[in-house]
């Protein structure tokens, strides 16, 4: 007969390893001085499409209360998350509004040091040349956020 105590104390343990950033806070660039860019996007989506806009919420939520992600949002062709490219640290989280039909981003960056995911900026998608300068704001954002909380 297995026992059933061990099964779950290893369940749980094997889930836990399965998460993104747990115990770690939220930081909405740049709350310092009452600027949101990522929670003004989302205020104005609402407006538009609440049920995209909830996702939104609801993960930054769930990072807010120190739970995590699931790493499966990082993994497949089509990833709910994905690390931009010019960034060492930045990733964007992918939405799509079928109400707009509109695909979004929203750049953010992990602050290991500090146990942080910092939320820089919030877009639709639109062609390659101002996603790259919507990418450039997110990382000079960044820049800025690490001067401040060396």
């Amino acid at each position: 007969m297995k026992d059933k105590k061990f099964t779950q104390v290893s369940s749980t343990k094997g889930s836990e390893e399965l998460l993104l950033w747990k115990d770690y806070s939220v930081y909405l660039f740049d709350e310092d001085i009452n600027r949101d860019f990522v929670g003004g996007f989302i205020l104005e989506l609402v407006k538009s499409d609440p049920s995209t806009a909830e996702n939104i919420v609801n993960i930054i939520e769930r990072l807010q209360g120190g739970k995590g992600l699931q790493v499966e949002m990082i993994k497949g062709k089509k990833p709910k998350i994905k690390k931009v490219e010019q960034g060492d640290k930045l990733y964007e989280l992918r939405e799509y509004s079928s109400k707009l039909r509109k695909h979004l981003r929203v750049y953010f960056s992990v602050d290991s040091k500090n146990k942080k995911v910092v939320f820089l900026n919030a877009c639709f998608k639109s062609d390659d040349k101002r996603q790259n300068k919507d990418i450039k704001v997110a990382l000079s954002r960044y820049q800025e956020y690490f001067e401040k909380h060396k």
